[in-house]
């Protein structure tokens, strides 16, 4: 793995997340969008945090006790279906990197 595939990587996730934040908009509109990149952004917070699990979970969880149902499930399927984009982006990798290393075999054994 190298840094040329990382930037692969990360490219198609972005590529498809922008395109499920269009879908999103389209669908549920820009408030929705604004509230599942709240979350997501909280979340990254989250993660680089040096306090407890429930302290950094905490303003997440303030967050969602101030929304509805609806919203709950709205954003829910959304981190649901980037979590998907994410995973259909790592197995495009997969192939890519396959394709290439099958490539190399095949130049180094015609040589």
């Amino acid at each position: 793995k190298n840094k040329h595939d990382d930037r692969m990587l990360r490219s198609d996730v972005r590529t498809m997340g922008t395109l499920l934040g269009d879908a999103i908009t389209l669908h549920n509109g820009e408030d929705v969008l604004k509230q599942v990149e709240k979350m997501r952004n909280m979340a990254k917070e989250s993660r680089s945090g040096s306090a407890s699990g429930e302290e950094r979970l905490a303003p997440m969880a303030d967050f969602a006790s101030n929304l509805s149902a609806k919203e709950i499930g709205t954003i829910s399927r959304a981190f649901a279906h980037f979590l998907g984009v994410a995973n259909a982006a790592e197995a495009h990798q997969r192939c890519r990197r396959l394709k290439l290393d099958l490539t190399k075999e095949g130049a180094e054994g015609s040589s």
